[in-house]
């Protein structure tokens, strides 16, 4: 069935020829790029020339939606454009070159050159005169039906360039549609593994027909090394006749591995079977993917490095110094700072900064802390962001501390105190090699390096695989039932590969089981 067609012309008519033009229909999303008419003269019905050539894709041709699945493209020509037949005629060529019709009026011809060549016309049987055909009028064809078969040619009526023919009626035609992808998609890598990402093709504006298009992925801050092994790079996404949605399917690597976000793009590109891609100039369309990272590094470290609380005279340059692991955020953390003699914290300073790196991924910085008490005991609790005492140490003995963040823990003296007689630049401070808290120890006052690592203290590159470190935790027993004592286990300095450690559960003043 031929669904492209010439469907109404003009080319004679009383008095000087007028109105001469020539109307072909094609179904809506069908191109007709590159699509051209042979006007051929047939005065040598053996051997007919070609006379005239008009491509089909110019700005000059009018395209009119007809509203029913149907398009027209009316060809206007000069007066006398189309000559007056014994037997003249044109062909209809698709782009590859094909001739889809080669008709005639006042008789039949072969084409001797042009694309029709060796092909003899047919004869549409019906024609106009210089003598009775009147101006505003012209041949159509009428009937209904969807392809050039399904109507007939009739004398000359009103002329309808542009619109449905006089008694013609177009049924209904399916058509391919369009395709789009969806616009973006993000996703999680996870851990190991892979992790299926499904992204969705839709048809629209029809579904007839199977029609079909390439896709292929493009790298931007992704590569092939995030995607599952085999996946391939470049595919085709079919659509069944009636088919609506289709997916593409691809799997992202999963891994453990610390970064950012990573993104790539998939592109559907080269339609088939008539179908359109909704999308750029080019008529390509693509989808953003981000691959989310989902890996979090280990929680930094931070332990007091260094405390001056007793110098001799007035109390001056009192301070604290917190060391741990270089870029870790001290936004929201505090020291509150308790007083011995009942255990109740007395002031709370905030801490801010990021730890300098300045020993193997380590670094220090320092708190003015005026006003701290001089013991006998006093102590000071390290708390981070989120509310959690991280040291509760103490100078000159220990304490239970009563309220604040260490309410109920009971401190860790760290062996050496302020005499009152030392001069305001010496300070406590830890000592010794480690990347831990515990691997240092506290020493008599010497000379102060607050801000830096402490002479004498050496940190050393940590432990890739990290350390392992629990913290305290309490609960209220409530009156009945099951109340859940949960513990949480940090990991700090390193984060390679999957670890594990055993645990038991000793019974101090709590009861058993």
């Amino acid at each position: 069935m031929t669904s492209v067609f010439i469907n109404e012309f003009h080319y004679d008519n009383v008095g000087a020829d007028t109105g001469e033009s020539i109307e072909i229909v094609a179904p809506v999303g069908t191109s007709l790029s590159g699509w051209k008419l042979y006007l051929y003269n047939g005065s040598n019905p053996a051997a007919a020339v070609v006379y005239n050539t008009l491509a089909l894709d110019t700005a000059s041709i009018a395209v009119r939606d007809l509203g029913n699945g149907y398009r027209t493209l009316v060809v206007t020509l000069p007066a006398d454009g189309l000559q007056n037949g014994n037997a003249d005629g044109f062909a209809l060529v698709d782009a590859a070159g094909g001739v889809v019709q080669f008709l005639s009026y006042e008789g039949v011809m072969t084409a001797g050159s042009g694309p029709a060549a060796g092909m003899s016309s047919i004869d549409i049987g019906r024609s106009e005169s210089n003598t009775a055909t009147p101006t505003g009028t012209s041949l159509q064809l009428t009937g209904t039906g969807t392809a050039y078969e399904d109507f007939s040619w009739a004398a000359s009526s009103a002329s309808t360039f542009g619109g449905a023919n006089n008694g013609q009626t177009f049924g209904t035609t399916g058509l391919p549609g369009d395709l789009s992808i969806e616009g973006f998609r993000s996703v999680a890598e996870g851990d190991a593994g892979t992790t299926q990402l499904s992204l969705t093709v839709t048809r629209s504006d029809g579904s007839t027909g199977a029609v079909g298009a390439t896709f292929e992925i493009q790298f931007d801050t992704a590569g092939a090394d995030d995607l599952a092994d085999g996946q391939l790079l470049t595919g085709t996404v079919a659509f069944a006749d009636g088919q609506t949605t289709a997916t593409i399917l691809i799997g992202i690597r999963g891994d453990r591995v610390i970064e950012a976000d990573e993104r790539f793009y998939v592109q559907i590109a080269n339609p088939t079977g008539g179908v359109k891609i909704e999308g750029d100039a080019a008529g390509n369309a693509s989808a953003e993917v981000v691959i989310g990272n989902d890996d979090t590094a280990a929680p930094g470290r931070a332990f007091i490095n260094e405390i001056l609380y007793d110098p001799a005279g007035a109390d001056t340059n009192e301070r604290v110094e917190i060391a741990g692991t270089a870029g870790l955020n001290l936004a929201g953390w505090t020291l509150v700072l308790y007083n011995g003699n009942g255990g109740a914290p007395y002031a709370t300073i905030a801490l801010s900064g990021t730890l300098p790196d300045q020993d193997d991924g380590n670094g220090a910085l320092s708190f003015a802390t005026p006003g701290i008490q001089n013991g006998s005991p006093d102590g000071l609790a390290l708390v981070d962001a989120a509310g959690q005492v991280i040291q509760f140490l103490s100078y000159e003995g220990s304490f239970v501390a009563n309220g604040g963040a260490a309410n109920g823990m009971t401190s860790v003296d760290i062996g050496v105190a302020q005499s009152g007689g030392e001069p305001a630049t010496q300070s406590l401070q830890l000592k010794g090699a480690g990347t831990e808290s515990e691997d240092f120890g506290w020493t008599a006052a010497s000379a102060s390096s607050f801000g830096a690592v402490n002479t004498g203290q050496d940190f050393t590159p940590g432990n890739p695989n990290g350390t392992l470190r629990i913290r305290d935790a309490s609960v209220a027993e409530g009156n009945a039932g099951l109340t859940n004592l949960t513990f949480t286990v940090d990991r700090t300095g390193g984060a390679t590969g999957a670890v594990s450690a055993d645990y038991s559960v000793a019974f101090g003043s709590g009861a058993g089981a």
